[in-house]
């Protein structure tokens, strides 16, 4: 009766070890060789942005400062000074600032609230 129970036990034993073997990988197969791969659509198409008129194509409408990278600038205005331009509803003026030196360089006095960051004359 051990003896039978011995064999039993190492059959089962056996069985085990070629069903865990199974579930492993093992040799050349992978993972992604085995794996499905759905397919990959298609990006979407971007749809052409009617800019303002008598202003140069947007382009990237997903990106406001396309134009403004390096070697994309007018050669009109490559050589102009960074500056940026605050409203200051409180004063009714426009401070300029040097965006290297975060100086106030000139304050403009505005005709009423200023409402935008564009330069003056715009």
């Amino acid at each position: 009766m051990h003896r039978h129970l011995l064999h039993s036990t190492l059959v089962v034993g056996a069985a085990l070890a070629v069903l865990a073997a199974c579930g492993t990988e093992g040799g050349n197969r992978t993972s992604e060789a085995r794996a499905t791969k759905a397919a990959v659509p298609a990006p979407p198409e971007k749809k052409a942005v009617d800019g303002l008129p008598g202003m140069p194509p947007v382009l990237d409408p997903e990106d406001v400062y396309a134009a403004d990278r390096p070697d994309k600038l007018s050669p009109v205005v490559k050589d102009f000074p960074s500056r940026v331009y605050v409203p200051n509803t409180e004063s009714d003026t426009v401070s300029v600032i040097d965006p290297k030196t975060y100086e106030i360089i000139e304050t403009i006095p505005s005709a009423g609230s200023p409402s935008t960051s564009s330069p003056p004359g715009t």
